[in-house]
């Protein structure tokens, strides 16, 4: 086996400061090179003489020794050996139980934690010494963050509604059944008496039904409706405008925390990124837009001062007819255009790719700058984990009463199989070799969808009258009226049925799943321990393979030959420096 320790030495931004340095000085001594001018004979001066003071702080860094082990990883030569280590160290339910004396330590000391190692690429080396309680406040604070940011964006979206209702003509065009008529010779004065004596939008609608009719000829009597109108306008482009900036800046906040949290590996990190985009796209895509427009105070009466204040201003108390004809049709342009939007947005990187490499191919100076253009962005799954769920959530969500919504989630994932397929050939650069975390927490989560759809449809196709029937086993419970009356409609059995299922589901694997498992994990373990011959998968071992050139990716966990570390890690610093200074 080979043994490759980490240590706190890594916690210092030094190293990576200085590796930042001398990729600037690279181009600054190429500028100097190529232009020759005198100038930037100064800066190249400048930056090696900050070069040095970079050089003398690591050489003191690493002069010190209390740097303290914090873990190790070890490559075994025969996967029997590494079977034989993980089972020696499970981790098991009755075995965090048992006293100190009985567990294995080290040094008679330190308790001993063994798991099966991510690959090397997928390590983030400058965040293993972060553990414990320190992860925990990490991942509260970024909790409480992103919370603050959704809040801030439902109060900004229901803002902008509760202004837009202001402006918005009450009734519409039934109003002008009794407006003045037009050509009346006070309808003007009319008009103005609903200024005064009822609503604004009351007023509005008047004014709309004259003026629809009159703008041409009392223009100046109309400019209050055209003022309106613009305003009216340009507030609804306003509101998709700022939920659109909304969700550019909460992913870039969402990014920043994600890595905030100091996870071990690129994987953990992006799961943690993709999670919470999904999060906050899927609620402000799907979920805000939908409670806004709900009558709180119908629900809830005590909120009625919020709704006098103006900031309550939604008016459904279901899905009625009126929900789906104005609602649905805002929900329904957003989740179409996001099924293209993302594809198209992603696949035209191809050509901005070729345009960029045909430009700057002879522009750039240093061959770290050619090598980075031809080598293209990097692909980031975190960001397409997190708008699949979003619009998966929310087509989910809404096509049991929104059935056009299904052939746009299929062109969705038809344009981005195909798009991020070319994208990936023909762009990005290779990923690293991630593990199976992003995709286990994705798939966690298609029951949770398949279960918040059935509930959806039930709902709205319930709203629809029909005969009822009781349901042996759940009739007879003391259902809320309104649910019974929903729940057990004959149109909605085979939902209702489908729903029971998948609930139950849902709770056996959250609820009694882990508990079973990890009973039923230490009873087969000691009874695995007893059977000494178990099957061999007939894998060569590490050495064979490495000779051989079977292994793929990052072959060592040794730090130094990790791309990503190797210009912070590989300095190449003077001794005699830290000579100079005592």
């Amino acid at each position: 086996s080979t043994l490759f320790p980490y240590t706190t030495l890594f916690r210092s931004r030094l190293f990576g400061k200085r590796a930042d340095h001398m990729i600037k000085m690279e181009v600054a001594e190429a500028k100097l090179a190529k232009f020759r001018k005198s100038t930037q004979l100064k800066v190249v001066k400048k930056m090696k003489d900050k070069l040095k003071d970079f050089d003398k702080k690591v050489l003191q860094l690493r002069s010190k020794s209390d740097f303290s082990a914090v873990g190790a990883f070890i490559t075994f030569d025969q996967d029997d050996h590494l079977k034989a280590c993980l089972k020696e160290y499970k981790q098991t339910l009755i075995g965090k139980f048992l006293p100190v004396a009985t567990r294995k330590l080290f040094k008679k000391r330190y308790k001993i934690r063994v798991s099966q190692a991510a690959e090397p690429s997928n390590l983030k080396w400058e965040n293993m010494q972060v553990r414990g309680f320190q992860r925990v406040w990490r991942n509260a604070f970024t909790t409480f963050v992103t919370l603050t940011l959704l809040l801030i964006s439902f109060s900004i979206i229901l803002l902008s509604k509760g202004l837009k209702e202001s402006l918005s003509q009450e009734g519409g065009s039934a109003q002008c059944v009794e407006a003045p008529d037009p050509d009346s010779e006070f309808a003007q004065q009319e008009i103005l008496w609903y200024k005064y004596s009822s609503t604004y939008a009351k007023y509005q609608s008047m004014l709309a039904c004259y003026c629809v009719i009159k703008l041409e000829t009392e223009r100046s009597y109309c400019q209050p409706y055209v003022e309106n109108q613009a305003r009216l306008q340009a507030l609804t482009l306003g509101s998709v405008a700022a939920v659109a900036i909304m969700n550019v800046i909460l992913k870039q906040v969402l990014i920043f925390l994600a890595k905030f949290e100091k996870h071990h590996t690129v994987t953990s990190e992006e799961r943690a990124t993709a999670l919470k985009i999904f999060i906050a796209q899927f609620m402000n895509t799907a979920l805000i837009n939908m409670a806004v427009n709900i009558d709180l105070v119908f629900f809830f009466p005590s909120l009625q001062f919020l709704k006098d204040m103006g900031f309550l201003t939604g008016i459904y108390t279901d899905f009625s007819s009126s929900w789906f004809s104005t609602v649905s049709e805002q929900l329904a342009i957003t989740i179409i255009s996001n099924a293209f939007v993302f594809p198209i947005a992603t696949l035209a990187k191809l050509p901005q790719f070729i345009v960029m490499r045909i430009l700057m191919r002879n522009r750039v100076l240093t061959q770290r700058q050619l090598d980075n253009l031809y080598m293209g962005p990097e692909y980031v799954l975190s960001e397409r984990y997190g708008i699949i769920l979003s619009n998966l959530f929310a087509i989910l969500l809404y096509n049991g009463g929104m059935p056009y919504l299904t052939p746009f989630g299929a062109i969705f994932f038809g344009l981005l199989y195909w798009c991020d397929k070319i994208a990936l050939l023909r762009v990005f650069q290779t990923p690293a070799q991630y593990d199976e975390q992003l995709a286990v927490a994705t798939t966690s989560l298609m029951p949770v969808a398949l279960t918040a759809h059935m509930g959806f449809a039930i709902w709205m196709i319930g709203y629809i009258s029909g005969d009822t029937f009781e349901f042996p086993g759940l009739y007879p419970l003391p259902w809320p009226t309104i649910l019974k009356e929903r729940m057990f409609k004959l149109n909605i059995l085979p939902m209702l049925i489908i729903f029971s299922v998948i609930a139950a589901y849902l709770a056996a694997i959250m609820v009694f799943a882990p508990l079973v498992g990890a009973i039923l994990g230490d009873i087969l373990d000691k009874q695995g321990a007893k059977d000494e011959d178990e099957e061999e998968e007939g894998n060569p071992s590490f050495m064979e393979a490495l000779e051989n050139q079977e292994l793929k990716g990052l072959e060592t966990y040794d730090i130094k030959k990790n791309d990503r570390y190797r210009d912070s890690l590989t300095a190449d610093v003077d001794e005699s420096l830290l000579k100079e200074e005592e």
